[in-house]
């Protein structure tokens, strides 16, 4: 842990300390509190039908309306290409492909190759699916991510959940269920990746590190193997937020309060000072920040099912005897990291994240929550991208050679 967290720190000269500060209130405070953040917070939302999308700087979108469309935009030499892919379960879903140029190299940065080192070199490199969170749809992972790792090999694809403002539900229903979106993920993985490719790298953001582990405790023993690493930046843990929640109310019972303004009454879609203070840190710039919030508006309307998701939380389905997820073993890899100056997700429910997933000590980064935005973007990328090239990417040979160990133990 502590070489890791050094390595994290010498990434970056500009970091910056992020402190919040405690005050006395009222023990009346306590209970609405505590219903309102176990019920309606970190929601995963659309926009009204009335709001405008705004032209992002880096990718033209089309219209939303629009049931078969595709429309590209170059950034350097990446060319990133929106499509929308009618799924199984009858979701217009929409994709951020990112394709690697024809001429690649691809290193480990430092000081990250000292924490991950390759073990073998190998051109056939796994492709990446980038999961947003509440709030957001796949534009977060375009700003940087896509054209960051399809410049170095990959093919990158980022999609927007059921809900958002590009992925609107033929149902309209004002609510989704942790279920579907698991659903929809699994048919879209169904329908890009065939048995017979490389079983791509997932990356979960925040509520959609809960929909990865959703999909994953769906898979059955026998399956062939869906991924080939699963990768939780700032994860919701596997037991919700209810425990973060009370946590919060101790810790810090301001920041509790301004949490439930930002997600509870969407005022994290509407002001910017916090939105920078529950997203992001002092030195993204004013008119980035603006312009994220105003996409954040509009991917905050349709919600999670919360009720549901109480009685579908993962921790509710660990493995009995260890506590850990009963598909760690069908992942051959896994990766869980946080943010130090994370205002949403502690550093327990980061703990809680990597001994579930049975991933080693996480890894803390210099960052807020939002850690693929922002000028430091940079730190979490290259982190990802040194986990990346630490292993071998045989993931299906791995996953039938440890299925062969367990079954010889039995």
């Amino acid at each position: 842990m502590t070489s890791t967290m050094t390595a994290a720190r010498d990434v970056t000269k500009r970091r910056r300390g992020c402190h919040t500060s405690s005050r006395s209130h009222s023990i009346t405070l306590l209970f609405p509190l505590c219903l309102l953040m176990t019920t309606d917070a970190f929601q995963l939302r659309s926009p009204s039908p009335n709001s405008t999308p705004r032209r992002s700087q880096l990718l033209s979108m089309s219209s939303p309306s629009s049931t078969n469309s595709r429309t590209t935009a170059t950034i350097s030499s990446v060319i990133i290409t929106q499509e929308t892919v009618t799924l199984s379960t009858g979701l217009p879903m929409e994709v951020l492909i990112a394709k690697p140029p024809s001429s690649i190299s691809s290193t480990i940065p430092p000081p990250f190759s000292a924490i991950f080192q390759p073990k073998t070199k190998s051109n056939n490199k796994p492709p990446l699916l980038f999961l947003h969170g509440s709030f957001h749809s796949s534009w977060c992972w375009s700003e940087h991510f896509l054209p960051f790792f399809s410049i170095r090999g990959h093919d990158c694809y980022a999609i927007s959940f059921r809900g958002t403002s590009r992925s609107p539900s033929p149902s309209q229903e004002s609510c989704i269920t942790i279920t579907t979106h698991a659903a929809d993920l699994r048919a879209f993985l169904k329908s890009t990746f065939p048995p017979s490719s490389l079983p791509p790298i997932v990356i979960g953001h925040s509520f959609g590190g809960a929909i990865l582990m959703k999909l994953l405790e769906q898979q059955q023993p026998s399956s062939p193997p869906l991924l080939s690493g699963a990768a939780f930046f700032c994860s919701v843990p596997p037991s919700g937020n209810g425990p973060m929640t009370g946590r919060f109310l101790k810790r810090d019972l301001l920041l509790a309060l301004k949490i439930v303004l930002g997600f509870v009454a969407k005022k994290a879609a509407r002001w910017d000072w916090l939105c920078r203070e529950l997203f992001f840190t002092p030195t993204l710039p004013p008119a980035l920040l603006r312009r994220y919030r105003e996409r954040l508006a509009q991917d905050s309307v349709v919600g999670i099912d919360v009720k549901d998701f109480l009685k579908e939380l993962p921790s509710l389905k660990a493995d009995e005897k260890t506590g850990k997820g009963r598909w760690v073993g069908q992942v051959p890899h896994r990766l869980v990291i946080g943010a130090e100056f994370d205002k949403l997700v502690d550093k327990e429910g980061v703990e809680e994240m990597a001994a579930f997933a049975d991933a080693g000590a996480p890894v803390f980064l210099p960052l807020a929550h939002d850690v693929m935005l922002g000028p430091d973007w940079p730190i979490a990328a290259e982190a990802l991208l040194a986990w990346i090239e630490g292993f071998d990417c045989s993931p299906a040979k791995e996953v039938s050679q440890r299925q062969e160990g367990e079954g010889r133990k039995k």
